[in-house]
């Protein structure tokens, strides 16, 4: 059945399938930094450049700089929610 006359239901679970984990991947990346970043900066960074290393190192992996802007994103917004709300940029 050629693409054209598959149901646009159907073409559109197939392209979710493909591209779902690589989105759904950048979405935990952004949340876990999001939070570690609430608790420290410094800790969400290091937990990011680690998972990337690691991932450098891992069969079938590699290291991704997608990712890392996720994190980097995760890691503003975490530290900006801490500022907005405690009015400090760091809890100690």
């Amino acid at each position: 059945m050629s693409s054209r006359r598959m149901p646009l239901r159907l073409r559109m679970l197939q392209t979710m399938k493909k591209h779902d984990m690589k989105n759904i991947d950048k979405l935990y990346h952004f949340l876990v930094c999001t939070a570690t970043s609430f608790a420290s900066t410094e800790l969400a960074i290091g937990l990011a450049l680690g998972k990337e290393y690691g991932d450098k190192g891992a069969t079938g992996n590699h290291w991704c700089w997608w990712d890392l802007l996720a994190d980097a994103i995760g890691i503003v917004v975490g530290t900006g929610l801490r500022f907005a709300i405690t009015g400090k940029y760091t809890w100690y």
